[in-house]
């Protein structure tokens, strides 16, 4: 998980009401909390003068908060005082630089600094937040659609009809987070009890949620029975079809909708969409006739859900035995995470073999490989309870049967977050990114996988860079690149011995939780979290040359999910990944053929 972005696996949510997983320590001061929220409220209203007044109180109850401070800063940018901004907006940062208010925050310090423009919140809606460049749902999804519907112009119904539309609009936006902002605060609850956050803000922002997606539904089901009621068929059915088919029905709480009525009632009517998790469903929208290309699904299963919260896998065959390992905990972001191995004979039945935890850590994506000496080695990020003089450390354990595991070694330097290691030719590689205010990405070498050596200092430092994959071909190295920042799309790199000397190409996309494999053949497979309005986990064909990115194959899954781990073996890819698109997020094994992929090639990371 991308520590500079800890929340937004969850998706986008909305900006002007951020969760209460946002607001530090509010129980700390009841009445901040309220402060926060009438001032948010006067704030959506237009009343910036009343929101700056109300936000200045809820600074002064609690100073530290850094959501306070940023809505302050954007309160007197609206009033168009940008030195009072800047110096919330800075307070903002300076106080969560990692967490989401804080990047917010830097966002809007960089747009006034610049004097740059940017979509006001009446044009942008709730669900736009920094970095996100593609459209949202809002208008990728509704508004062609809401648009579509015809007005019955020249009729009675006009003017209704015309109302109606004009509502589905307006909303759009707020329905096109609502699903990404329920995952955020059903990921939220647990760990927040044990947090001082009151819970039952969350609680309230739930119900706030429910009552707009029954309001927006509602409106909808009025509109498809007007059009039925004045003879229009079609117009009606793609109504409705718009409110079934809609990424709140896919990634959302379906039964919101599905329990209304009138839905009900449509439902009979209009028929049902095939919405099954069944694995021949999920075929690539963008499939590729090309044979030489293709891939198919064979199967699917969930493998592990014990915990709470399962997630971040990574994938590897030893010993003729299959060993998976993920962070377990009780919410996407918790104190307790630790770090799980499990491992199988055949990929079917699955049994723990290990879990390694930390009494002053969060631990955190956990990935594994295979030394020249034969040992496993594990990997993972610690997200240290005290911040006060590190934030994150990097740890590496070493075992020669996955369940008896060697002390931890720290690896690498601190607050650089050690990715994924790779090893070619008795030499281990491995990419850490900073987790400070200073975002940068760092190669290192080691001879042991104990002891790492810088060797490029700063790789890459442009659009906060992260999360990495690593793969070499012959001796040239490729590096598949996430970043957050502006630009956010994904980039490609490549070196020569030493790797001294990078080239890198622009993706054009943006990606989550990378990860590639090179095929006997010269092609390149890339697992990554794509962000183009519906979330999900893919694969996807990486063209090295052109360094374009092109999605392959769509696996089941939907809301927080991604971070795969990848083996080719007996002629079958099998990708290990986690999911919530069955409500808990779970740890998923797939088996991908991939045609004219040559048998026999094991794991070679």
């Amino acid at each position: 998980m991308n520590c500079k972005t800890i929340f937004t696996a969850a998706g986008p949510a909305a900006v002007l009401l951020l969760t209460a997983a946002m607001i530090v320590r509010a129980a700390e001061a009841p009445d901040a909390c309220a402060l926060y929220r009438a001032g948010a409220e006067r704030y959506e209203q237009g009343d910036y003068a009343g929101a700056v007044e109300t936000f200045a109180q809820a600074v002064a109850a609690e100073p530290a908060n850094a959501e306070f401070q940023r809505m302050a800063g954007l309160a007197w940018r609206r009033l168009g005082d940008k030195t009072r901004a800047l110096e919330y907006l800075r307070k903002a940062v300076e106080l969560d630089p990692n967490g989401i208010p804080g990047q917010y925050a830097r966002h809007t310090v960089s747009m006034i600094e610049a004097n740059a423009n940017e979509l006001s919140l009446q044009e942008a809606g709730p669900a736009y937040f920094p970095g996100h460049h593609n459209p949202s749902d809002g208008e990728r999804y509704y508004r062609p659609r809401i648009e579509a519907l015809p007005t019955l112009a020249g009729t009675s119904m006009e003017r209704k009809v015309k109302e109606l539309k004009s509502r589905l609009l307006a909303g759009r936006f707020r329905m096109a987070a609502a699903p990404d902002e329920l995952e955020m605060h059903r990921a939220s609850l647990n760990e927040l009890r044990t947090a001082l956050t009151p819970v039952q803000f969350i609680e309230s922002e739930v119900e706030r949620i429910k009552t707009f997606v029954i309001d927006w539904a509602e409106t909808v089901l009025t509109l498809m029975k007007l059009y039925a009621e004045e003879g229009h068929a079609k117009a009606a059915a793609d109504a409705f079809a718009m409110l079934r088919d809609s990424p709140f029905m896919r990634r959302g709480k379906p039964e919101i909708i599905a329990e209304l009525p009138a839905f009900k009632e449509a439902i009979k009517q209009y028929g049902v969409k095939q919405t099954s998790n069944n694995a021949n469903n999920y075929a690539s929208e963008g499939k590729r006739k090309d044979k030489k290309r293709a891939m198919k699904l064979v199967e699917v299963r969930r493998i592990w859900d014990k915990a709470p919260h399962n997630a971040f896998t990574d994938l590897i065959r030893f010993h003729d035995r299959w060993f998976c390992v993920f962070r377990e905990g009780q919410g996407h972001v918790s104190p307790d995470g630790a770090l799980r191995v499990i491992t199988s004979l055949n990929g079917e039945e699955w049994e723990s073999a290990a879990l390694i935890v930390s009494t002053n850590a969060d631990l955190r994506d956990a990935k594994i490989t295979i030394t020249p000496n034969g040992q496993l080695m594990l990997c993972g990020g610690a997200s240290l309870h005290d911040q006060s003089k590190n934030k994150l450390l990097s740890f590496a354990w070493f075992s020669d049967d996955g369940r008896t595991w060697s002390e931890k070694h720290l690896i690498g330097d601190p607050d650089l977050w050690l990715w994924r290691v790779t090893w070619h030719k008795g030499k281990a590689y491995s990419i850490g990114y900073g987790c400070g205010n200073d975002q940068f990405v760092r190669l290192y070498s080691s001879d042991d996988g104990k002891k790492f050596d810088t060797l490029v200092e700063r790789l890459f430092d442009v659009g906060d860079p992260n999360e990495t994959s690593l793969v070499f071909e012959g001796d040239t190295l490729y590096c598949l690149l996430r970043r957050d920042g502006n630009p956010n799309t994904g980039m490609l790199g490549v070196s020569q011995p030493p790797y001294t000397a990078w080239e890198w190409k622009d993706l054009g996309k943006r990606i989550g939780g990378p990860h590639m494999l090179r095929l006997p053949d010269g092609r390149f497979v890339a697992a990554v979290r794509l962000y183009d309005g519906r979330e999900r986990t893919s694969l996807c064909w990486l063209d090295i040359q052109s360094g374009t990115l092109t999605e392959a194959l769509t696996l089941p899954s939907g809301g927080d999910t991604s971070y795969a781990g990848l083996v080719l073996h007996e002629g079958l890819l099998w990708v290990s990944y986690y999911s919530t698109h069955e409500e808990k997020t779970a740890i998923y094994l797939a088996k991908v053929k991939v045609e004219e992929v040559e048998c026999g090639w094991g794991n070679q990371r």
